[in-house]
């Protein structure tokens, strides 16, 4: 029995170390996306992307790749691009109003602040928050055309208090990339324990499902998505990786 058990074992290594080798060369000379170049692992494994996502090291290892193959970096079955290039286009001066609207939104209230102040003799402001408060409204405005309402209501959505576990956010969103580990933690996690970090992600997939019904909503991140996902099959973007 212990013969036929190693056997077992050895037979499953060695299919787990085959298929591993197929996925892998399959990747880097017959996916669609070949022809694009990119870090040899990179390409084979979507591994190294995840990891680097999670120790919060991406945007660096995506600007050394960028600096050395050029605009268009090939990532397993993606591609990213240097948007730095493309920042003008992407945000006219058209976008502007939007930023002016905001700041315009800020000063509004602090003027109601120093009317405050004159009836209530002095009122102290944390400008910090409200510096934040708009900061996340822009945020909302460019990526969702949708603010968040922070100014508006003079308080953090829940969505930006809750963004502070960002790490564990980061965790999340790399397993829906592998949907049988994601269902695995879904179901041996106390629902408790993760009601705040599932918030983030309803939030932002209602972000999103709102924006897509925007037919005619002004050039924002998500307009730039959409219009290459519906122009090129190589570009095009699952839900798990715009919600990435």
């Amino acid at each position: 029995m212990d013969t036929n058990f190693t056997r077992l074992v050895g037979a499953l290594c060695l299919g787990g170390i085959v298929c591993l080798l197929t996925y892998a060369l399959y990747n880097i000379f017959l996916h669609p996306l070949a022809k694009y170049n990119g870090l040899l692992l990179w390409q084979a494994f979507r591994l190294p992307f995840v990891i680097s996502m999670i120790t919060g090291d991406l945007p660096h290892q995506v600007k050394k790749l960028h600096d050395h193959y050029g605009t268009v970096v090939r990532l397993v079955n993606k591609i990213m691009l240097d948007f730095a290039r493309f920042w003008p286009q992407l945000f006219p001066r058209a976008q502007e109003r939007v930023v002016q609207e905001h700041v315009d939104l800020l000063m509004e209230k602090l003027r109601q602040e120093v009317d405050k102040s004159h009836t209530n003799s002095g009122t102290d402001v944390n400008v910090l928050k409200w510096f934040n408060y708009t900061a996340f409204d822009i945020i909302g405005d460019f990526v969702w055309s949708s603010s968040f309402g922070c100014l508006d209501k003079l308080q953090y959505h829940p969505w930006i208090q809750v963004i502070a576990q960002f790490k564990t956010a980061l965790i999340l969103g790399a397993l829906k990339f592998y949907p049988p580990l994601d269902s695995l933690l879904t179901a041996v996690t106390p629902k408790s324990a993760m009601a705040n970090l599932w918030m983030i992600w309803r939030t932002t997939e209602d972000k999103i499902a709102a924006r897509l019904q925007y037919n005619d909503a002004r050039a924002d991140v998500m307009s730039h998505m959409i219009a290459a996902s519906k122009t090129s099959t190589e570009l095009h973007m699952t839900p798990e990786e715009v919600e990435i």
